[in-house]
């Protein structure tokens, strides 16, 4: 188990070489990992970019024209790869320092969100599998709602966790295009013998950039979503937008009005009526529409209702 010390110059380490390049020399690199409080000496340098190498298949290399260190990626690698990795290495060290000291006494102290009733969990070895080993896979279905249980065969694409539940990513050859599986809808999952090469990750990547959850599809057209959130949602949008995309459009005394680029799905309607009376749609229309139908149905199960005076 790698010492929270030396995860946090593993990470910075990752962030100081990563693009865009600045390619900073020894003395910068060892003056940053001092200023944010760690002990860095020649030894642990090597063994770092040692260890980079060797366990994450990441090289940090020294670049002669530019007389600095940067982190080598091969031409051909995916960014949203990379960009994945790097959160990945960031969670890890937001972790890390749990593990100082008594790990047992974690427990007294720390709450995680327990879904201990999930199904499907016990599917995600074997489409782990599938997915390093690019095996097809059949496995019987059946959606929320519907009673028929149909038979899919798929190349899996990406395991993706949204909401405590996990999907499976996976391009049809039926239907000719990338469908989202809920894990415990699936029945007998199985690997087959066949093998498929191309790489579809980009191109869901790129439509998951304009969309909140996992319910879009490339037909989808990205809209302007604008949004006046009430006061009291201010300082919770600003420290945790509700989407990469948001911008500010106005901060004054009626709220805060964002705009962002989006697919219009269900699970950015549920968002929004979660926030309930603190946001307004003001576009699109068809949006702010289908936002006023959704309310309007909430409250006919609260009725008869009396308004407080």
């Amino acid at each position: 188990m790698k010492q929270p010390t030396q995860m946090r110059r593993l990470v910075l380490l990752f962030r100081l070489t990563s693009p865009p390049y600045t390619y900073p020399d020894k003395a910068r690199l060892f003056d940053h990992l001092q200023q944010a409080g760690l002990e860095v000496s020649e030894t642990t340098f090597e063994r770092d970019k040692k260890e980079l190498k060797e366990e994450f298949g990441l090289q940090v290399r020294f670049s002669k024209p530019h007389q600095g260190y940067y982190l080598y990626r091969p031409p051909d690698e995916d960014v949203g790869d990379f960009h994945q990795f790097l959160e990945l290495l960031e969670r890890w060290e937001r972790l890390s320092f749990f593990l100082q000291g008594n790990v047992r006494q974690v427990a007294h102290y720390l709450q995680f969100e327990q879904h201990s009733e999930l199904q499907g969990a016990e599917h995600l070895p074997l489409l782990w599998r599938a997915l390093r080993e690019q095996r097809c896979l059949r496995f019987a279905y059946q959606p929320f709602q519907q009673q028929d249980i149909t038979e899919r065969y798929v190349e899996p694409c990406l395991l993706l966790e949204d909401r405590n539940r996990w999907y499976l990513v996976a391009w049809s050859p039926k239907d000719q295009k990338l469908k989202t599986f809920g894990v415990e809808r699936m029945r007998d999952p199985q690997l087959t013998e066949e093998t498929f090469t191309q790489d579809r990750r980009a191109d869901y990547r790129a439509q998951k950039a304009y969309a909140l959850g996992v319910h879009f599809g490339a037909d989808q057209h990205i809209e302007r979503v604008v949004l006046r959130f009430a006061t009291p949602m201010v300082p919770y949008l600003k420290t945790l937008p509700l989407h990469a995309t948001q911008r500010v459009l106005a901060d004054d005394e009626a709220g805060l009005t964002v705009e962002l680029d989006l697919v219009l799905n269900p699970e950015l309607e549920r968002e929004l009526l979660g926030y309930a009376e603190y946001v307004e749609v003001l576009a699109p229309q068809a949006l702010r529409q289908r936002m006023a139908e959704r309310l309007e149905a909430a409250l006919t199960r609260y009725q008869p209702f009396t308004p407080k005076k």
